[in-house]
């Protein structure tokens, strides 16, 4: 399906059924997610920086011969996990919380939230300091309030920590995670139909 050097999106989930808890790495592909490495966690609630990277890790060590962007939502919004990817080579769009203290240039730390989006706008805020944590270098935040239309309000923008290089790409990106959870709430699934994979 991909030419070496094609530019490959991978969706990192978390999903629990009762007492099993999953942590999955997919392909997206056609609105949908094919999951290429998985591990079963020994307990409840959130991944951790480790387990996640040890799961990106191997998913990305398969896909050597492509450029690989790793999308995630708020489980993975770390400033740690965002440095990791990039000393992987890997881009990077990770979905933050709006509560997210943000440090650009000189000026003093900021919520996303106060950065005063509305639907419609959309806003880059490049080489800045993401939380209070030092030492991880600096980040882009590419960020982007759907507008309204048709009747149908979007309750809250996305605001994307990125190693992208504008906002435009960084919000394409990352509208590739979000097509499969659509393509799910559809009820299309998360497998695709099936294919000659050869």
């Amino acid at each position: 399906m991909f030419k070496p050097n094609d530019r490959i999106y991978l969706a990192i989930d978390r999903t629990s059924w009762g007492v099993i808890n999953i942590l999955m790495v997919s392909v997206i592909y056609d609105h949908r997610a094919w999951p290429i490495y998985w591990e079963f966690l020994d307990k409840k609630g959130s991944s951790n920086f480790d387990e996640q990277t040890a799961v990106l890790g191997k998913s990305i060590g398969l896909l050597s011969n492509y450029r690989v962007v790793v999308l995630g939502d708020r489980e993975f919004c770390s400033p740690k996990l965002g440095n990791w990817l990039r000393l992987q080579g890997a881009y990077f769009c990770l979905r933050q919380k709006y509560n997210t203290l943000v440090c650009y240039d000189t000026e003093v730390e900021r919520e996303l939230k106060d950065y005063g989006l509305k639907p419609g706008v959309k806003l880059f805020i490049n080489d800045c300091q993401v939380t209070k944590k030092k030492g991880f270098g600096t980040f882009n935040i590419a960020a982007k309030w759907k507008r309204n239309s048709q009747g149908f309000n979007t309750k809250e923008p996305w605001y994307i920590l990125t190693n992208f290089d504008d906002v435009d790409t960084a919000i394409v990106a990352y509208q590739r995670r979000f097509s499969i959870e659509e393509a799910m709430q559809r009820g299309l699934g998360g497998f695709p139909r099936r294919q000659n994979l050869r």
